[in-house]
């Protein structure tokens, strides 16, 4: 809180104000004396921070200025450095090959999950949600999709039916896929379920772990009867 003075010497003006997760010679709450850039009684040089508010123009030793969180700013994912999203799990369908020509079915395993631990000092909670999934199909092609897709039983289809995260290969060969995924993250202070989630500008990109698949090329035959019947046609 501001305080003010008259002394023999003139005016004294002085504030201090802390926030959580402060302390002394800290740099925050800490207590500077303005000119010799050192925290009283620490003995260590301070950070370069003002010694006065703008507009005062009488500074004495001992004068401090913080920045409570409310003033300091929106919080950035720069600020996230305890917390980082969980890696979804890459998949495809069917496992390992594919045909050329017919779809291979990825889809990822992965959905919002939320994180505890200090934020600023201050015991907080964020909330990563995947909000994009960016696929590279090694064939030099890709897309980005805002859904994570999902298994062809799940989707209720059938095997190489195309999916809205499906890719066809054109040519034979072995194909590298990566995918990454990209998270939109919310914060609130406190241990609990307290106050509303706020959203943090930006996305944070998390690489899932690669896939290889062979692709392969299929040949038909024709056949008088089915493979399966009791007298199966030529060819069978």
């Amino acid at each position: 809180e501001p305080t003010a003075g008259v002394t023999p010497d003139g005016v004294e003006l002085g504030a201090e104000l802390t926030i959580p997760g402060s302390g002394p010679g800290s740099g925050v709450g800490a207590g500077f004396a303005p000119g010799n850039g050192v925290a009283p009684g620490s003995g260590t040089p301070a950070p370069a921070v003002p010694a006065c508010r703008p507009g005062i123009d009488v500074c004495k030793d001992g004068y401090t200025v913080t920045m409570p969180l409310d003033q300091r700013g929106p919080i950035t994912l720069s600020d996230l450095v305890n917390f980082r999203p969980a890696p979804g799990v890459h998949r495809m369908e069917p496992d390992g090959w594919s045909v050329v020509g017919l779809d291979t079915n990825f889809f990822a395993d992965t959905d919002a999950h939320v994180q505890g631990d200090l934020l600023l000092g201050i015991p907080a909670q964020v909330r990563f949600t995947p909000v994009a999934f960016r696929w590279d199909y090694g064939d030099g092609s890709s897309a980005t999709r805002a859904s994570k897709g999902g298994s062809w039983q799940a989707l209720g289809l059938g095997e190489f039916d195309a999916t809205a995260t499906s890719h066809a290969y054109l040519t034979r060969g072995r194909y590298a896929i990566s995918l990454t995924i990209d998270f939109r993250a919310e914060y609130r202070f406190g241990a609990g379920p307290m106050g509303a989630w706020v959203p943090i500008a930006g996305t944070v990109p998390i690489a899932s772990d690669p896939l290889s698949v062979e692709v392969l090329r299929a040949t038909t035959v024709l056949v008088e009867r089915g493979c399966t019947a009791l007298r199966p046609g030529p060819g069978c």
